[in-house]
């Protein structure tokens, strides 16, 4: 019997009492805590949308597939460093502008100094092409009037 009444006083002290329970009823959750939760809870619509939109492992796998590989990318950096050493710098371009500018005015320069030159070769043409003119008409007067005939 003493056994007996070990095991029950053990059984006893190890039960919560009134205050533990009391205590342990606070920090649970009421059936609106639980409502509140479900509430704000993604629903078996809202993950089966989610899975609608989300990429599958072949969509992955067909991205993956189609993407430069770091290889490719290594052989693209390679091709553009080699484009940069042909291209040229914006200091050269600006060189080259700079004399094409001059070379342009040069030419202006030079074209200019021949519009006079040019002016006066045409006007002494006209000067020339109307005395001929002048001396042709008066060959004919003399050919007419001493009877030669003129081919």
């Amino acid at each position: 019997m003493d056994d007996l009444n070990n095991k029950l006083d053990r059984v006893i002290g190890a039960m919560a009492t009134k205050d533990d329970i009391v205590l342990a009823v606070k920090h649970m959750a009421t059936k609106k805590d639980i409502a509140d939760i479900r509430a704000e809870m993604a629903t078996k619509k809202d993950i089966a949308d989610i899975r609608a939109e989300m990429a599958t492992k072949k969509d992955i796998a067909d991205i993956r597939a189609e993407m430069a590989t770091k290889d490719d990318i290594a052989r693209l950096e390679n091709d553009i460093a080699d484009i940069r050493v042909d291209m040229a710098t914006k200091r050269e371009l600006q060189d080259l502008d700079e004399k094409f500018t001059k070379k342009f005015h040069e030419i202006l320069v030079a074209i200019d100094g021949l519009l006079k030159p040019i002016s006066e070769l045409k006007m002494e043409y006209t000067g020339m092409m109307i005395q001929l003119s002048r001396h042709e008409e008066w060959i004919k007067l003399i050919a007419q009037k001493s009877g030669i005939t003129l081919r």
